[in-house]
């Protein structure tokens, strides 16, 4: 969303690039996946070039990574260095969660030099995504005037979400409207859809070329840490078979001791 809002401001067409679309197949294609991109890029100009999760594409050259990452690293490189030499101008931007896995190459002079950290939205950026995108649906006229309710909503059960996530709550709402016959979204909706869309991971922004790291922690609305209860089911659903295993074994050794004890009785001592 900042990227497409800086493209907008600027009124420079953008080119958003998946880095995990980029890999191909065979060898060669990641190549020449990324050659196709630049030439885009530089047809376009000035043109806005965002990649996102440039991590996987252009990991540390130290790292276990496939030669196809470092001759895409390669062909990124030269182009970041031609830029200034084409006619136009090529604005790089891209996007990544883990700036240590990064190849130290690209915050050299002269390719990346600004470097922006990304925090998630706070209390108020999450209550104005929530209010923007329930203007966008039809929503029941007292959630339209709960104001101090949404302001709640945001601060409290929303905490820890990301702006997608805050986004992919509302829509879950709409869903559950839908669901449930009603044309509206309603309290109930966005509470119930709150409850479903939970933040999927711990979201942690660290970055070796500052001096801070951001840990975001997001909230658990049972109050257990899911993984927990996961590990748990699984250990109680191992042990079962072997549990009924061992109840059978003893209900069939005590029906077999009857057995013999009733045999014996019926025979009589031989002697």
């Amino acid at each position: 969303m900042f990227v497409r809002a800086l493209a907008t401001e600027c009124q420079l067409p953008l080119i958003a690039v998946q880095a995990s679309r980029i890999f191909g197949r065979y060898v060669g294609d990641s190549e020449r996946n990324m050659r196709r991109i630049l030439v885009q890029a530089r047809a376009s100009a000035p043109a806005i070039l965002f990649i996102d999760e440039i991590d996987l594409l252009l990991p540390s050259r130290s790292s276990s990574e496939t030669g196809a990452s470092e001759h895409v690293l390669g062909e990124v490189l030269t182009a970041m260095d031609g830029v200034e030499g084409q006619s136009g101008q090529i604005i790089l931007i891209a996007a990544t969660n883990r700036m240590d896995k990064l190849d130290s190459a690209l915050s050299r002079a002269g390719r990346f030099d600004l470097v922006i950290e990304v925090p998630p939205p706070d209390a108020d950026a999450r209550l104005s995504i929530l209010c923007l995108e329930l203007s966008r649906k039809a929503t029941d006229p007292s959630l339209q005037k709960s104001a101090h309710w949404l302001q709640s909503f945001a601060t409290k059960q929303l905490a820890g979400y990301t702006g997608a996530e805050v986004v992919q709550v509302v829509q879950q709402a709409a869903q559950l409207a839908r669901d449930a016959n009603r044309n509206q979204i309603e309290r109930a909706h966005l509470s119930e859809a709150h409850r479903r869309c939970p933040p999927r991971s711990l979201r942690t922004f660290k970055q070796s070329k500052f001096d801070s790291t951001t840990t975001v922690v997001p909230r658990s609305s049972e109050g257990v840490n899911p993984r927990f209860s996961m590990k748990k089911d699984m250990v109680l659903m191992l042990l079962f078979p072997f549990l009924l295993a061992l109840i059978v074994s003893i209900i069939l050794a005590s029906v077999r001791n009857r057995w013999f004890e009733s045999l014996y009785e019926k025979i009589g001592h031989p002697f």
